[in-house]
């Protein structure tokens, strides 16, 4: 028994006539191979048109899944503080972060805090970090009195804590050499 092969024709005018042609006439006319002709017919369903592609894609649930962890990723960056722009910087829409962070830096503290659910790649925290439109920079040209006090400050509260260590330190060695020495 034979099975239905479709005829193929050809448009001869915009009133939607049509001519039978021969399959060669069909091919070398559309200039498309036989096996795009045998794919369009195997997709066609029984209302005339073709299912869509099936390649690809994400699923849903991963999409869903993808939206969970990119604002997981948001909540983490925006839990670091914020210096807004001003002075030589006062045009520009991007906020600062702290110089002594790094993305490395902080992928490292996300993957600490989060499940192995939860975890992502470094390119993916990257992307997130970039789409938050945040720098590590320094201003390059003058500096403010702002900044200068907030610099000051800074070093102020860093040497404090680093002399403080040392003492600590020096004071524990001198225990150990006293007990030591009896």
């Amino acid at each position: 028994m034979n099975s239905f092969s479709p005829r193929p024709c050809l448009p001869i005018d915009e009133n939607g006539d049509t001519v039978r042609v021969c399959h060669v006439m069909f091919v070398n006319t559309v200039n498309v191979s036989d096996r795009m002709i045998n794919t369009v017919i195997l997709k066609t369903n029984a209302g005339g048109t073709v299912e869509g592609e099936k390649r690809g894609g994400r699923s849903a649930n991963q999409a869903t899944r993808d939206t969970r962890i990119r604002n997981l990723v948001k909540n983490h960056i925006n839990r670091f503080p914020r210096m807004e722009s001003h002075y030589v910087r006062a045009n520009s829409s991007c906020e600062y972060l702290s110089d002594e962070l790094t993305v490395s830096k902080m992928f490292e503290m996300y993957t600490a805090e989060h499940t192995t659910d939860d975890k992502v790649n470094l390119s993916f925290y990257y992307k997130v970090f970039k789409s938050l439109n945040l720098k590590f920079t320094r201003p390059k040209k003058k500096i403010c009195v702002v900044c200068v006090k907030r610099f000051i400050k800074h070093r102020k509260k860093k040497i404090r804590s680093l002399w403080l260590n040392l003492i600590v330190t020096q004071e524990k060695n001198r225990g150990s050499e006293t007990l030591n020495m009896i």
